[in-house]
């Protein structure tokens, strides 16, 4: 599904250079569940960046579903995303005026989809993650683990070929961490491509995987 070879990035402070990634190479097969781990600064969210396309290298090379997507262009990629890959933030990322399914099928309208169509498959994913009665709520009538459901339902509503989750524990409790984690095991049982980041290694979270990272190289990787 994802392979990446000899990935670096090198970030600049003034006319300092600042190395993050320093040479990693790494696949992700189909229905694979990687867990990407590591003290902060290891580079891990970085990683994550650049094999969503969020990002570019400096250098090396990254290849989705046998497509070249550093040699696509900025337009290129921004399709590429938005038919292929999902995306799961710390922050949740939804937009405070909108309710919940609408927040979820804004992605399905972007793709061309009818309201209607989009709004029985928003439906459909909130009744996936048992939240189907909050259709309606609005961002701030939600709890921060019910936020982070509905983002996960905007991530996957699209059907998207790899889902990337950003640290989606960070700013829950821990229960509340691990009711979210279960739908992360969930979606994966049912065969989607997961490709986390977290610094919180015992959070594995049903995954197969884990590769650790420190100063921006993979210093271990072991299977789950």
């Amino acid at each position: 599904m994802i392979k990446a070879k000899d990935l670096y990035k090198k970030y600049y402070l003034g006319k300092v250079e600042v190395p993050v990634l320093k040479g990693i190479s790494l696949e992700v097969e189909k229905g694979d569940y990687v867990l990407i781990t590591g003290r902060s600064g290891a580079g891990k969210s970085t990683l994550l960046y650049l094999l969503g396309l969020l990002d570019s290298p400096t250098q090396g090379s990254i290849s989705i579903k046998g497509n070249d997507v550093i040699a696509m262009n900025e337009k290129q990629k921004s399709a590429f995303r938005l038919a292929y890959l999902g995306y799961v933030f710390q922050d949740y990322a939804l937009l405070p005026e909108l309710k919940a399914w609408e927040n979820i099928a804004l992605v399905l309208l972007m793709q061309g989809e009818e309201k209607n169509k989009a709004r029985q498959r928003a439906l459909e994913v909130l009744e996936q993650v048992g939240m189907k009665e909050q259709a309606e709520n609005l961002p701030s009538q939600l709890s921060g683990g019910q936020q982070q459901r509905v983002s996960i339902c905007r991530a996957i509503a699209s059907r998207p070929e790899v889902l990337f989750a950003d640290e989606p524990t960070a700013n829950l409790d821990s229960q509340t961490a691990e009711s979210v984690m279960s739908v992360f095991r969930e979606l994966n049982q049912a065969g989607q491509t997961i490709v986390m980041v977290t610094h919180e290694s015992e959070k594995v979270g049903g995954a197969k995987r884990q590769i650790f990272l420190s100063d921006g190289v993979i210093e271990k990787e072991i299977n789950l």
